[in-house]
């Protein structure tokens, strides 16, 4: 069964609250969710798809608020739900209490309110709300998730230093992470490596292998792939020897902080800049992996 999450409430609560939730769950964390405005095609039948999204999803994030307990629909697809629940036998709802109370709740369902819900009042944090559904139903993600806030809470707390590349390569490799990848990353991350690897030394077997050790996956596809993007501009600017390139590719890879003996201009240099600034404005793109060192 495939691991969704439906969206059940009324449409008075959409916009401050599910929309921006189901765009988090999906764009951010990658999660496959059924919820109307994305599932639905013109002249799709709605209670036909809602009855197929209710069968087909492991989990239902029931969001329930005033606007709620207004509706027959959402009552019904409610009902739906702990039918399901009562049949397998396992946890299914996912409560969110909306600007409401538990007594108010009770009043509709004492067996509901005995469950331990999400509660939220006027304040409402949708990453943090995102982060709490993802660690129910893909504990997979939330794993990664919680040791990347880990990592770049310890690379924020840190003390910036620099070392050599001899220093360097005598520190051990960090774990591969992943045994495998899946097809649709392969792909892409062979398409990175045709234009890189004038620039690039390693085989491809090597250059999957050092991606594999990376602590998120889907992050550092992105990432790679508007990098790699940048170099491409930039050593299209005009016809450049290999020597260059490689300069070029360093410069990317290290967001701009490789220019020791830099064989370009300022102005190239500053275009440079502008170019690989332009694919990484509004992302983090610091390669993550996690290294030990001996005290």
């Amino acid at each position: 069964m495939r691991q969704q999450a439906d969206r059940l409430l009324a449409s008075e609560d959409k916009d401050i609250l599910v929309r921006p939730l189901a765009k988090q769950l999906s764009e951010v964390y990658k999660v496959h969710i059924w919820y109307d405005e994305f599932s639905l095609e013109y002249g799709d039948s709605l209670l036909d798809s809602i009855e197929k999204g209710l069968q087909d999803s492991k989990y239902g994030v029931v969001i329930f608020s005033k606007a709620f307990f207004e509706k027959v629909w959402t009552t019904h697809e409610y009902k739906s739900l702990k039918t399901k629940e009562m049949l397998l036998n396992q946890k299914v709802i996912i409560p969110i209490w909306y600007k409401i109370s538990k007594n108010e709740i009770a009043q509709y369902s004492l067996t509901l309110a005995d469950k331990y819900a999400i509660s939220l009042n006027n304040t409402i944090d949708i990453d943090d709300l995102a982060v709490k559904i993802v660690k129910i139903i893909r504990p997979d993600i939330y794993s990664n998730l919680s040791r990347m806030r880990y990592v770049e809470n310890q690379i924020k707390d840190s003390i910036k230093a620099t070392i050599s590349n001899e220093e360097f390569k005598k520190i051990s490799l960090p774990p591969i992470r992943h045994k495998e990848i899946s097809i649709q990353i392969k792909a892409r991350l062979k398409v990175v490596h045709n234009a890189i690897k004038d620039v690039d030394m390693r085989s491809y077997q090597k250059y999957e292998e050092d991606f594999r050790r990376s602590t998120n996956i889907d992050r550092e596809i992105i990432i790679t792939e508007l990098l790699t993007a940048a170099y491409l501009d930039c050593i299209y600017t005009r016809e450049m020897t290999k020597y260059e390139k490689v300069y070029i590719y360093a410069f990317v890879m290290s967001l701009c902080n490789d220019q020791d003996k830099f064989p370009f201009s300022k102005e190239e240099i500053s275009k440079f800049i502008s170019i690989i600034d332009n694919y990484i404005r509004n992302i983090d793109a610091r390669v993550v992996m996690e290294y030990k060192f001996e005290e």
